[in-house]
């Protein structure tokens, strides 16, 4: 489903040295597939989530979804690509202020559905998330977990073909952690989703079908076993 082959981004430094962020990243993700990459801060790994959600252009390689060559689109294209294929889940909840948590999670479906048509399409799958009682909260009134699965409602919410999760768990104890990984392993598998979940947390890397480590922009497999969830 997707295909990273040879992909590379390299920046450079204020002193002038050459920072290989993503170093020649070749990688395959089948649908309903979840792959963990994991590794410490300033790894590359979120940069490579960019290459692959198209925010950054590639210096060399390229990122293909369902066929369809991705790294080459332009912005225009690329915007279209991420707002109706790629399901994207921030580090830290990104709500629209003032508005309610079903207006959050629908907030992808406004431009091809009027908002009352974008709220049902979206009232099963929040309740799914265990948010069928908290439709109408604002941000405010939510805890981080059920505010980070806000996200993953309003990332599933489009049925993307693919599912990019930044340290998703960043901010959140190991309970709520927990609960965040489990309901998106649950999802990505029933909904058949591709997912690639950058972590430098170990206890996220337990709930991947699949570990990898990235390294100074180099991908290699995980150098232990990963317990199953």
């Amino acid at each position: 489903m997707l295909e990273l082959d040879g992909l590379t981004k390299h920046f450079q430094s204020p002193d002038g040295e050459v920072v290989r962020a993503v170093d020649e990243v070749s990688l395959s993700v089948s649908a309903g597939e979840i792959v963990a990459l994991y590794g410490p801060s300033g790894s590359g790994k979120t940069t490579l989530l960019k290459l692959v959600a198209a925010l950054l252009p590639p210096d060399a390689g390229k990122v293909v979804v369902n066929g369809c060559e991705v790294s080459g689109l332009s912005g225009r294209e690329a915007a279209a690509f991420r707002l109706t294929e790629v399901g994207l889940i921030r580090q830290t909840a990104d709500f629209v202020p003032g508005a309610s948590a079903i207006d959050n999670a629908a907030f992808k479906l406004l431009g091809r559905y009027r908002i009352k048509e974008a709220r049902h399409r979206v009232e099963q799958l929040m309740g799914e998330l265990g948010l069928g009682e908290r439709l109408t909260h604002r941000g405010s009134q939510l805890s981080g977990g059920e505010r980070q699965r806000v996200m993953i409602a309003r990332a599933l919410a489009i049925d993307p073909a693919l599912v990019l999760a930044d340290e998703p768990t960043g901010n959140l104890d190991s309970r709520r952690s927990e609960e965040v990984l489990r309901l998106l392993r649950r999802l990505s598998h029933e909904r058949r989703t591709a997912t690639i979940l950058v972590t430098h947390d170990p206890l996220a890397a337990r709930y991947a079908d699949r570990v990898l480590e990235l390294h100074d922009g180099r991908l290699r497999p995980h150098i232990s076993s990963v317990a199953s969830a």
